[in-house]
């Protein structure tokens, strides 16, 4: 506001936030005590936001991340199942087991009188592992059983053999907190709208809303969270009535069908009867 004001004075009017100065445009305030004042004026309504003078804030500015992270379980799901799901088992080999393949190998390469490379031994041991996760992976192996054997290396002082360990990657417990953090996610969203859960058809818990708290919700956001937003989108077209019809009693307001009980309903008008 300018000095001597308590309220701006003039309202400007473009493309923001980057307005071309040839298509901008100034127009005063409405002032709803001299509506005449001016040909043209411009007002600004809105709902009051906290430490705000001027400008208000969406209330569902707030829920907009909430509203974003109730739509990605899906997408966390099946990225999950496509990436997180592919490592299971934990394979742990004797070393042993792959100096005599490299000691069997460099003994055909002189026998056939081929030039060794450390190349073929990677080769066996791709190949080695192909079969034996052939024979332990796979639906066509469900409840079947591998039995394996250890020995003693006196050199490393230490049993040695194939070890499998399937890896506990806690998949329950993932699942169960993101499921958590969306259904956390579908409340805190619809609540920044300014709605109750059961009036936006969401299921909380794997719990349905029963008529009755249906038809509470609705009684209580029509008398809390209506009654002032009607008042600001009313309030210009009020202020004009009043401006052109001096002493007028018109009163302009938003009408509501009010939905009422089934016990207060009469027999024949019930949703049952008119299905």
């Amino acid at each position: 506001p300018p000095d001597g004001e308590d309220e701006p004075q003039e309202v400007l009017v473009g493309d923001f936030p980057y307005p071309d100065p040839a298509y901008t445009y100034r127009y005063p305030v409405f002032d709803p005590a001299h509506p005449f004042k001016y040909p043209v004026s411009v007002k600004y309504y809105n709902i009051y936001s906290f430490c705000k003078d001027f400008m208000s804030t969406p209330r569902f500015l707030g829920a907009l991340d909430w509203l974003e992270l109730a739509g990605g379980l899906a997408a966390i799901l099946i990225a999950y199942n496509e990436n997180a799901s592919a490592i299971s088992l934990h394979i742990e080999s004797p070393q042993s087991y792959w100096d005599r393949a490299e000691a069997r190998i460099k003994q055909v390469c002189e026998r056939t009188g081929e030039k060794y490379t450390a190349q073929m031994l990677e080769d066996f041991k791709d190949e080695a592992m192909e079969k034996f996760a052939s024979n332990i992976t796979g639906r066509q192996n469900a409840g079947k059983y591998m039995h394996t054997t250890k020995f003693w290396n006196p050199e490393a002082n230490n049993f040695e053999g194939w070890t499998v360990e399937p890896l506990d990657k806690k998949i329950k417990d993932y699942v169960d907190a993101q499921i958590k953090i969306s259904n956390k996610a579908d409340a805190a969203a619809t609540s920044g709208f300014g709605l109750d859960p059961v009036l936006s058809n969401l299921i909380i818990e794997n719990k349905l809303s029963s008529g009755s708290e249906k038809l509470y919700s609705l009684k209580v956001y029509n008398a809390s969270e209506t009654a002032i937003p009607d008042m600001i989108l009313c309030k210009p077209l009020q202020q004009y009535i009043n401006a052109n019809f001096p002493g007028t009693t018109t009163k302009v307001g938003l009408y509501r069908t009010i939905v009422e009980a089934e016990q207060n309903v009469s027999p024949s008008n019930r949703m049952k009867e008119n299905a």
